[in-house]
């Protein structure tokens, strides 16, 4: 019992400091330590971390999650999201189409806070459309996040595949559904918006444009979604990419190159990592899963329930995914694809709603609306997508 104590003292520690907003990689590592301290000896707990940090699972996870935040903010500085944007006003007819296609543009930049860089453009183009406060921060909170259900660049996504072993790109597919879901209801949330009589835009290449703007993230998917590369590799030609189409206008590259260099995400990698070796190497998870199955817990009712609490109390999709998976995935004797999609989406949706989500926090702030006015629309949405995916999920695992 001493390894189920270590994992139940460790998940505790993580929980508290990032409630006390200690860097959640930070707190990972302070929790893999304690687990480490109370169930193994220090030879083991040595040999143990350094076979996780110097495993190629984990360098792998490391480069592709670097190469993203390189990626996001070389296209913020060298003017490729701008030129992004500016196509979608030359492209679209209507104002709610922009309204909702700016915060979808910079959801495909998984930054912290992201949701703050489209909202200047959400309030412009809702003026035009008298767009009340709690609409606008629930459009561009919820079309912000429309794609992380099946962006294979989204880092949630991409930890859900590594420590499960699953194709992102099959994770991805079995999720299109949840994403028409989340899709139709920031539609019919438009939907409730009146469309004025508007002057026609100036369609003055507004194609051409958007092409361009997203030409790196379009190269990074096509070659490892259509060629078969690596996704690293592929993210390093479209870092190359990025730098071409700036060319002489980006100043300092060198500079703009090392801003990208996340050491908060590094960390991050390390401590998930570390605390899913450590986690399995315990034992914990046999004890746990003797217990459940002594006093007839249903392992669904754990699938569904704890990745959704984690992500609920952290505010984190890192930390949603990267806390549950190792802790619920080694209680199932298989881990199929449906099993992987759903305590994907109850981390997710955990961490959608979470009122310590930076996104939606920021949000109303800008908006200066109340956090709790957006939750009616935004917890409606969030059980449209849920019961979509128990639809789904339930019947591929024939529920």
């Amino acid at each position: 019992m001493l390894d189920l104590f270590g994992l139940l003292v460790s998940f505790a520690v993580i929980v508290l400091l990032v409630r006390k907003n200690v860097n959640f990689g930070i707190a990972m590592l302070v929790g893999s330590l304690t687990i480490g301290i109370i169930a193994f000896t220090p030879t083991s707990l040595l040999s143990t971390a350094w076979m996780v940090i110097s495993d190629k699972t984990t360098i792998n996870l490391a480069a592709v999650i670097l190469c993203i935040s390189i990626l996001a903010h070389l296209m913020k500085r060298s003017g490729q999201i701008d030129r992004m944007t500016s196509g979608l006003r030359g492209l679209a007819k209507d104002t709610r189409a922009v309204l909702s296609g700016f915060p979808a543009i910079f959801g495909l930049l998984p930054v912290p806070g992201g949701a703050l860089l489209s909202a200047p453009m959400v309030e412009e183009e809702s003026e035009k459309l008298e767009v009340d406060p709690k609409d606008r921060t629930f459009l561009n909170f919820w079309f912000r996040h429309i794609w992380f259900y099946i962006f294979p660049l989204f880092p949630g996504l991409i930890f859900a595949s590594e420590l499960s072993g699953i194709s992102i790109y099959r994770l991805a597919l079995v999720q299109v559904p949840m994403f028409l879901a989340a899709l139709g209801v920031g539609l019919f949330a438009l939907r409730r918006i009146s469309s004025h009589d508007e002057a026609p835009r100036p369609r003055d290449g507004g194609l051409a444009k958007m092409i361009k703007g997203a030409s790196p993230i379009i190269i990074a998917l096509v070659l490892s979604m259509l060629l078969g590369l690596p996704i690293f590799l592929a993210l390093i030609v479209a870092i190359i990419t990025s730098f071409l189409i700036a060319g002489p206008k980006l100043k300092d590259p060198l500079n703009v190159f090392k801003e990208g260099l996340s050491l908060d995400l590094l960390i991050a990698v390390i401590g998930i990592m570390l605390f899913k070796g450590l986690v399995e190497g315990s034992g914990a998870m046999v004890t746990l899963k003797r217990l459940i199955v002594l006093h007839n817990i249903p392992l669904i009712l754990v699938a569904t329930t704890l990745p959704f609490l984690i992500g609920l109390v952290t505010g984190s999709d890192i930390g949603a995914v990267g806390l549950s998976f190792p802790i619920v995935l080694p209680l199932f004797s298989e881990i199929t694809l449906p099993l992987v999609s759903f305590l994907y989406i109850s981390a997710f949706l955990g961490y959608l709603v979470s009122p310590l989500h930076l996104c939606i926090i920021l949000t109303c702030d800008f908006f200066s609306v109340n956090l709790w006015d957006v939750y009616p629309p935004l917890i409606a949405g969030a059980g449209v997508v849920f019961l979509t995916a128990v639809l789904t999920l339930g019947l591929l695992l024939g529920i």
